[in-house]
């Protein structure tokens, strides 16, 4: 999941199953993307394929961003966007 603001933030966020019930699921921002738009970031669309995982955020800057996602070597499991 991901969302986007008039704060030129893009928030990636994951669920996890809340602790010690895990009776729901609670989200948590795991990645902060700024840096990319000047103005308030509109819109954001995704593209998964078996291949690749991409998403583009469109802005009030007049300027589209499209990232890919890749496993980051720092850490197992964990993505890095570019």
């Amino acid at each position: 999941l991901a969302s986007v603001s008039d704060d030129c933030n893009i928030m990636i966020w994951k669920h996890y199953l809340d602790e010690p019930l895990n009776s729901y699921r609670c989200w948590k921002a795991i990645c902060t993307l700024s840096g990319y738009h000047t103005h308030t970031i509109f819109s954001i669309d995704y593209l998964k394929s078996r291949e690749m995982h991409l998403f583009a955020t469109g802005s009030e800057d007049n300027s589209i961003k499209i990232f890919k996602e890749y496993e980051s070597s720092e850490s197992l499991g964990n993505k890095s966007y570019k």
